[in-house]
């Protein structure tokens, strides 16, 4: 009886654990001092690590080492042509893509990003094209701005920064879904027949 409880009270606290969801913070500014930082907060803030930071630095070379490159098992292309046919694949692929972008959340969002063409000519018309793309943003619910700089040089500077939220436990139905279907059946099927055909 005691099992069973323990045995429940682990899954539930699993649960929960990938029911809270990450917080990835960055920030991205390509300005004169070129830096950028990402942070994760987890557990409502009990968990703050930086994951990276880096700061406007003169480069310093790096020793290369020579190795010897590896043999790769290559797929042939009938293989690939193979799973290609699989009645399904795409729209199920399709739906596991989505269902992972779906456990992302866009909690804040904010850029300002300069453009700029040698030719101040050039740097017009690009604007004028995108000009669509800025009407978009507008009806967004995030500050995003694209400005033109006319010093007749290429320039993209800007800077960066938000606020995305993960939450783990939302891929486990996509995911689920996806390895359990005949579609991923198939595909294992061509591998494992592929793999005794080079034995």
């Amino acid at each position: 009886m005691w099992a069973i409880i323990t045995l429940a009270s682990l899954i539930i606290l699993f649960i929960l654990i990938l029911s809270v969801p990450f917080n990835f913070i960055f920030d991205i500014n390509t300005r004169r001092s070129p830096r950028s930082s990402l942070r994760l907060l987890w557990l409502f803030g009990l968990v703050d690590k930086d994951l990276k930071k880096s700061e406007g630095k003169p480069e310093q070379k790096k020793r290369i080492t020579e190795k010897k490159p590896k043999k790769r098992q290559r797929i042939r292309a009938g293989t690939i042509y193979q799973i290609l046919q699989i009645r399904g694949l795409f729209a199920h692929v399709y739906r596991l893509l989505r269902g992972i972008l779906n456990s992302f959340k866009i909690k804040d969002l904010r850029a300002n990003i300069r453009i700029g063409l040698d030719d101040p000519a050039d740097t017009g018309i690009l604007f004028a094209i995108a000009a669509p793309t800025n009407f978009f943003f507008s009806y967004l619910p995030y500050d995003i701005s694209f400005q033109p700089s006319f010093n007749n040089e290429t320039i993209l500077e800007g800077d960066l920064n938000g606020d995305i939220s993960f939450k783990p436990i939302k891929l486990i139905s996509p995911i689920s879904r996806f390895i359990f279907s005949s579609q991923s059946v198939r595909i294992i099927r061509i591998f494992i027949a592929e793999w005794k055909r080079k034995k």
